[in-house]
């Protein structure tokens, strides 16, 4: 297991969720930006896309035709799979690792290409590139560059990262490693509850 903690449709609102910063969460250790999805609306990085919630986190670049596809292709089955095991409430979370050339409306014709837009609780998000660049570096998705330095959308990571920040519980594993794999992963690591609830059943 990785420890991550040292660093829809027209009219969805987020639902309510626990105050971002909670003791522990990754979440509190974003940085405090506001990026925008596929659909063009703001989104608070903490609050609305990761505080108190199951997700799971990938990153790509619409002009990638190789990699990038593929593995959109796998996470739809990945969150059919959820769906279909009754996996209760989660997000998953794109980001672009391209944001100067990602716009809301290239992520969206780009969602909809790979039949992926139509998925409530799926974002495809992009942002200032600063913004986002301090985005990847928390997630440790891009590898550093020297300060002023371009960095090279093609060497971000192929891994997926997914957790319940409510639970402090995190993992990732490669995009490539299998729908199967993928999912069973995150029914077993972002299981839902609260932290005193999985304490508890640790210690039974």
């Amino acid at each position: 297991m990785v420890d991550l903690q040292s660093p829809a449709s027209a009219g969805f609102r987020p639902r309510p969720r626990e105050r971002a910063g909670a003791a522990g969460a990754v979440s509190a250790r974003l940085p405090a930006v506001v990026l925008r999805n596929h659909r063009d609306e703001p989104r608070r990085l903490r609050e609305d896309l990761v505080a108190g919630q199951r997700v799971l986190l990938s990153f790509l670049y619409t002009r990638c035709e190789e990699a990038c596809p593929r593995t959109v292709e796998q996470l739809r089955e990945v969150y059919h799979q959820l769906r279909a095991r009754g996996a209760g409430e989660f997000r998953f979370l794109t980001f672009s690792v391209d944001p100067a050339y990602d716009t809301p409306e290239r992520l969206l014709r780009y969602a909809v290409r790979r039949g992926a837009a139509g998925f409530p609780d799926w974002e495809f998000l992009t942002g200032e590139p600063a913004e986002v660049s301090a985005v990847l570096r928390a997630w440790r998705a891009v590898e550093p560059v020297e300060p002023g330095g371009v960095e090279d959308p093609g060497g971000h990571t192929g891994m997926l990262i997914l957790g319940n920040d409510a639970t402090h519980r995190w993992s990732a594993i490669a995009a490539g490693a299998g729908t199967d794999l993928i999912a069973n992963l995150f029914l077993r690591v972002a299981r839902p509850g609260s932290l005193g609830a999985s304490l508890a059943r640790t210690a039974e």
